[in-house]
């Protein structure tokens, strides 16, 4: 039987009626199903478990990483690190330096070690600095030098190549050993009583250039100069030690019973031999073991950056430098770097700084620091008159 045009529309649009509905609920569906699926993964993920080392007892920082200090242990793969050490990584782990203190069972990761074990020296400090004459386009890391002008046009370079490690507002951080933190504070106090006097910094062109030298080394041949070198001094010791226990065998007979060999070395030892970190001397040994030539043809021609040997041309004050001779609290390493006859003999041309009468050189100092807290209370009004208009 033939369908009218109108029975026809009705009975498509009650079809489509039904097929909305439907294509509905399966789109809904495969939603639902996908997002179950994701949790799932999810749960699956979190509730993984991965080998990793952790410590097994408390150590303080500057420890050294031995086998006994580490265990592998399974861990939720989600509370580890990205750097945390895995089975595979124990020789790079073993003889790496601790930069801070750690408890038993703390995951075992990369950022908690010295990089390439380097130590900093005991009297490294981060200074802050507020009186400086700064570039205006600095930014952290840039390398400068830290520089005293004084009013007849004589200038000195008071600190030389050193990165800014933080900078705002006028005020920088800088590291400084222990010398530097006096011959700064000798500037200082110079910038203070002279007018005209002023304390500066400027940027380096190039500093990857100006302060750093570039050289290749064959690490490979100094391993094995190391180990043979190692091996020697430690048969010595052994042999001696059988001689005492033994006082009737000869040397020749001492010799030949005993001998060190490469496993009695610990991976620390050589590196600390070498110049490289243990992680590194550790991959020469696996590679030496496997006649792994990719790994030993790196190290053969090993690309090594040092620090160029940059020499300040500013001496301290006179007075400055009696203090530091005579005062029983500084270091004998650091009072050695002050030469007092080179030093007096660079100050021979300099401006006379020297203070004839207390009085003079206190009403000076007030002077100078008032002006200094006036300027920095100046500046704090503007500082905050900026805030409230960004409001």
């Amino acid at each position: 039987m033939l369908v009218g045009p109108m029975k026809r529309r009705v009975v498509l649009t009650g079809v489509i009626s039904a097929i909305i509905p439907i294509i509905i609920l399966g789109v809904l569906g495969f939603f639902l199903f996908r997002h179950y699926n994701d949790q799932i993964a999810e749960l699956e993920q979190q509730s993984a478990v991965v080998d990793k080392y952790v410590l097994k007892e408390d150590v303080l920082a500057n420890h050294v990483i031995t086998e006994s200090d580490i265990e592998l242990r399974g861990v939720k793969a989600v509370s580890a690190p990205k750097d945390s050490y895995a089975k595979a990584d124990k020789d790079k782990l073993v003889g790496r330096r601790l930069k801070i203190s750690a408890s038993a069972n703390v995951i075992l990761s990369e950022s908690m070690f010295f990089e390439d074990d380097k130590v900093p020296t005991i009297d490294l400090r981060l200074q802050e600095f507020n009186m400086i004459t700064l570039p205006s386009d600095l930014v952290e890391n840039d390398y400068i030098d830290v520089r005293v002008r004084f009013p007849s046009g004589e200038d000195y370079s008071v600190l030389v190549g050193k990165r800014v490690e933080s900078y705002s507002n006028d005020t920088i951080f800088i590291k400084l050993t222990e010398d530097e933190i006096l011959t700064m504070g000798s500037a200082i106090i110079e910038a203070y009583i002279l007018d005209g006097t002023k304390l500066y910094a400027n940027k380096y062109v190039d500093p990857a250039n100006q302060l750093f030298e570039y050289t290749n080394v064959d690490y490979v041949a100094r391993y094995s100069e190391a180990v043979e070198a190692l091996l020697s001094a430690r048969t010595e010791e052994l042999v001696a030690e059988y001689l005492l226990a033994n006082p009737e065998a000869t040397e020749e007979e001492a010799t030949a019973r005993v001998s060190a060999r490469e496993s009695d070395l610990s991976v620390a030892e050589i590196a600390n031999r070498i110049g490289l970190s243990a992680a590194e001397t550790s991959a020469i040994k696996d590679a030496l073991q496997a006649n792994n030539t990719a790994v030993l043809n790196e190290y053969r021609n090993k690309r090594v950056t040092t620090e160029k040997k940059i020499v300040r041309t500013y001496p301290v004050k006179e007075n400055v430098l009696n203090l530091i001779k005579s005062n029983p609290n500084i270091l004998e390493e650091v009072k050695a770097n002050f030469d007092t006859e080179a030093i007096l003999a660079q100050r021979m041309n300099m401006p006379d700084t020297t203070i004839t009468e207390f009085n003079e050189y206190a009403d000076k100092v007030r002077e100078n620091l008032a002006n200094e807290i006036q300027t920095q209370k100046e500046e704090r009004v503007t500082y905050l008159r900026s805030l409230l208009n960004n409001q």
